[in-house]
C-alpha cells in the first residue's frame, strides 16, 4: 500500500515540476486584440514565471512571445477601460445636467 501512495504522490509531484527533457515551445493562439479567458491569461503569467524563474528553459522566442500576448492583452484591456471611463463621463455629465435616466 506504501509503494501504490508513494507512485501516485511522485507522480503528482513530477506533473508540476519543470521537465528537463527537451520541450517544444508552447503555442498560445489567439488573435490579435481579442479578450483571453481567465485561465488562459493565468497560463500565460504562470509560463513567463517559470521563464523567470528557470531562465535555462526558456528561449528568445519563447521571451518574444510572451511578451507579444502580455503587451496585446495589455492594449486590449486599456482600449476597453478607455471606453468605461469614457461612458462613466458621459453618465455623469447628463446626470449632472438634470436629466435623469
Amino acid at each position: 500500500m506504501k509503494i501504490v501512495f508513494f507512485f501516485f504522490f511522485a507522480t503528482a509531484i513530477q506533473a508540476f515540476a519543470p521537465s528537463a527533457r527537451s520541450r517544444t515551445t508552447p503555442t498560445l493562439l489567439f488573435l490579435a486584440g481579442d479578450p483571453l479567458g481567465q485561465v488562459d491569461e493565468m497560463c500565460i503569467e504562470n509560463v513567463a514565471e517559470i521563464c523567470l524563474e528557470h531562465a535555462m528553459e526558456c528561449d528568445v522566442e519563447e521571451y518574444e512571445a510572451l511578451v507579444n500576448q502580455l503587451k496585446s492583452q495589455r492594449e486590449y484591456h486599456a482600449e476597453q477601460l478607455a471606453l468605461i471611463d469614457d461612458l462613466l463621463v458621459k453618465l455623469f455629465q447628463r446626470d449632472v445636467n438634470g436629466a435623469s435616466l
